[in-house]
Order: structure tokens, then C-alpha cells, then sequence
């Protein structure tokens, strides 16, 4: 009996944090974790299934490999422009070179997009994703010949550029106000809430004063740490002399100002500082004072909007393999 009541009172907490117990995949968007941050879907963008048709063949017949990628988001994704990227981008970047080719008609891509056959890239641009939609792309794998039972990885990966909101409330009391609280013994410190929008990255602004936050004071700390909580990562450019992460901050906003030069953005754009997010990688802590709003007559509370635009990758590999006629 007092077994079950504890199985039952350990489910109960996870429903009600909406948590994510390390090494398992529970997670429920929308729900407040343990700290009071509530988190909306993190990945968008999935590719849904892989499969090949058939999975082993030998080297007279060919592979039908057909890749379901999912929007399964609120947004459409495409158009946004992340320091030059736009649109979906679907690629067989490996698939045995030697063993395999293909030609420009073995490429079946979705109506509207475009397709990619070069020595880099074989597969599918998206221009626009709508939300809730699902895209087929189909590859004919056609081997050559072989006198061995010859296996092969053949992966597949999706880049796309998308843009995570977060909002986090700050308290601010006039500083007359807050005398007043203190001598009559009503002063109540509150705390910030924070949403984390869609997306796999997520960004976490807090503040590091107590709060409410008195006028008396020009500024106030503040912290930023941006979180990989997606199945993939962030995609990296390489031009040949150096690789740059594609995850940019685009503005932090309150107070119906634009706080995007503050040191926040001045660390995001600094060539020595590399954000490292792999799947399950948070950044390290950025530290930031941010201006104190003016016309402050009581208690006041202001949203900052914090969004981040980033390039991200997901990967996907099936494996196959191809035999000699005379060994099938």
C-alpha cells in the first residue's frame, strides 16, 4: 500500500513541474518546471520517420529511400532570415559514395521547393514550412556492382532557421512606496515569471536583485543562459578560417525600449566567445546590468522580451546494404 501511494505521489509531481527527468524523454510542454519557468514545444521541425524500401538488395535492383519531415509547431518556418539562411533545408549529406549514385531524377521533392543535387548537397529547399504540415522527400539509391555483402549508413539531416521568444516579468516599486511597505510590515518580495516560447533553443533571463526592484536604484542585475533542449543542435558555418555557431541574439526588450546593446549582445557577437550547444548543453551564465524604467508612481511590473535567432540541425541515418545477384 504505501508503495503505490508513492508511485503515485511521484507521478503526480512530474505532471504538475512538466519537468524533463534526465535520461528519459517526458516532457510536458506548457506546464511550469520545479522553478517556475514555463516551457512551450522544443522540437518543431522532427523528421517523423526514415525508411528504406528495400532495406538489403542486391546490386541488379535499386533503394527507395523516403524521409517524413513534420512541422508539428504553431509557426510556419521559412522566410526568416538568419544571417543570410531562409527556408528548410533537406539533405542526404552521406550516402556511400561509390556504392551509390544518384542522379538529378532520382530527387523527389514536395511542390514548391527546390531541388538540390550538387557534390555537397542531394535533396530538397523548403521555402516555406506551414505549421502542422508533413513533406516528402524521396532519393532512388541506385548501387553498382559489388562481390561482397557491402552495408552502408545513409543519413539524412534537416537545417532549419527559427526564432525562440521568452518573456520574463520584472517588479519595480517607487521607492517611497517601498518605505511605506517596510514601516507598516507589508513589504513581500515577489519573483519573476518566465515563459520559454517554442523552439529547441530556449533563453533564460533572471533577475539577480531581489524584487520588487526600489527606483533609488539607476540599475539592476540581470543573467542570460540559453539552452539546447531540442534532438539536435545548432548548425555551424565554416568559411575556411574560422567556424562561427549560427545562434544570434536579436533583441532583449522592455519598457518599450530596445536593450539590444547591452553586454548581452556584446558576448553573443564577440569572435573569441563560442556557444557551445550540443543536445542537453546549457551556456554559461552571461551577467548583464540593465536600466532601471522611469514613472514608477507605485508598483509596477514590466515584461522583457528576449528573442534569439539561430540556425539548427537535426540528423537522421538509416542503414542498408547491397549483395552480389550471385550471393542474394
Amino acid at each position: 500500500m504505501h508503495k503505490t501511494i508513492l508511485i503515485l505521489t511521484l507521478v503526480s509531481v512530474i505532471l504538475v513541474s512538466g519537468c524533463v527527468i534526465p535520461g528519459t524523454s517526458i516532457e510536458i510542454p506548457g506546464l511550469p518546471d520545479i522553478f517556475g519557468v514555463q516551457s512551450e514545444k522544443s522540437d518543431v521541425i522532427t523528421i517523423k520517420s526514415l525508411n528504406a524500401y528495400p532495406s538489403k538488395i542486391t546490386s541488379s535492383q535499386e533503394i527507395r529511400l523516403i524521409a517524413y519531415i513534420e512541422n508539428s509547431g504553431k509557426e510556419t518556418v521559412g522566410n526568416l532570415d538568419v544571417r543570410g539562411e531562409s527556408g528548410v533545408t533537406i539533405n542526404l549529406y552521406d550516402y556511400c559514395v561509390g556504392l551509390f549514385e544518384i542522379e538529378d531524377g532520382d530527387i523527389n521533392c514536395p511542390s514548391g521547393s527546390e531541388k538540390l543535387n550538387s557534390d555537397t548537397e542531394k535533396g530538397c529547399w523548403i521555402p516555406k514550412f506551414l505549421a502542422l504540415e508533413t513533406k516528402e522527400v524521396d532519393w532512388i539509391l541506385k548501387p553498382r556492382e559489388v562481390e561482397l555483402e557491402t552495408p552502408c549508413d545513409v543519413k539524412v539531416s534537416v537545417t532549419y532557421p527559427y526564432e525562440t521568444v521568452s518573456l520574463t516579468t520584472i517588479h519595480f516599486i517607487n521607492e517611497n512606496e517601498y518605505q511605506r511597505q517596510l514601516e507598516e510590515g507589508s513589504f513581500k518580495s515577489r519573483s519573476s515569471s518566465i515563459i520559454q516560447g517554442e523552439g529547441p533553443i530556449k533563453a533564460l533571463l533572471k533577475v539577480l536583485d531581489q524584487q520588487p526592484i526600489p527606483t533609488t536604484r539607476d540599475i539592476f542585475a540581470s543573467s542570460l543562459e540559453v539552452s539546447n533542449k531540442g534532438s539536435g543542435f545548432v548548425a555551424v558555418k565554416d568559411d575556411g578560417e574560422k567556424r562561427d555557431h549560427m545562434i544570434f541574439l536579436e533583441s532583449l526588450k522592455y519598457d518599450n525600449s530596445d536593450e539590444k546593446d547591452v553586454c548581452f549582445k556584446d558576448i553573443f557577437e564577440d569572435n573569441d566567445y563560442q556557444i557551445q550547444l550540443i543536445q542537453g548543453r546549457t551556456s554559461s551564465k552571461m551577467t548583464c546590468e540593465l536600466k532601471q524604467p522611469t514613472g514608477v508612481e507605485k508598483e509596477l511590473t514590466k515584461t522583457a522580451e528576449i528573442n534569439i535567432k539561430y540556425l539548427y540541425e537535426l540528423r537522421k541515418e538509416k542503414k542498408v546494404s547491397v549483395t552480389s545477384p550471385s550471393l542474394g
